[in-house]
């Protein structure tokens, strides 16, 4: 802090440095004249005890060890990571959410993909769209019934994606 009570500004750190400096060079005199007159000088121009004060109360550097190790480790390997990130992909549009929503909801049966164009006031191609990318993902599955196509979701999918939101069990 400088006398008026304020924060050292970065000048006035600079100034300080530049005063240790001198008292640095002074010390080369090996006067104990010198020596005091800079202490005397800086003392007068800073707050050198609220200075002080200020760094006695920073806190201890915490243990760099403790604090860098890491309570988790990754538990994927890369092709789950890989495979993970494709479904993640898959669910991240608004119209495939509801479409897997409408398809959980369902418990099992198949919905026709007109069902989805009323639902999502989406055109057909811009449905089979949605509709691809969900089956390239291994989320839903389609069967053909003439000239309708039937869609539900993949068995156990919504148990892989529960997988990645519940909290591990201690071993």
């Amino acid at each position: 802090m400088s006398q008026d009570g304020d924060a050292l500004s970065c000048d006035t750190k600079t100034t300080v440095a530049k005063d240790v400096g001198q008292i640095d060079a002074h010390e080369s005199d090996s006067t104990a004249e010198s020596w005091s007159g800079s202490i005397n000088r800086i003392s007068k121009k800073y707050n050198v005890s609220a200075f002080l004060d200020m760094i006695r109360a920073m806190p201890e550097p915490a243990d760099l060890l403790a604090c860098c190790t890491p309570l988790v480790r990754p538990q994927l390997d890369e092709a789950a990571a890989l495979e993970l990130e494709r479904l993640f992909q898959a669910l991240a549009d608004r119209n495939r959410l509801k479409v897997v929503n409408m398809l959980a909801q369902a418990e099992g049966q198949a919905i026709c993909v007109c069902e989805f164009q009323k639902a999502l006031g989406l055109k057909q191609p811009t449905v089979s769209y949605h509709l691809k990318q969900l089956i390239d993902a291994g989320v839903i599955t389609r069967e053909q019934h003439g000239r309708f196509a039937f869609y539900s979701l993949q068995l156990g999918v919504l148990d892989r994606i529960a997988d990645l939101v519940r909290p591990a069990v201690p071993a």
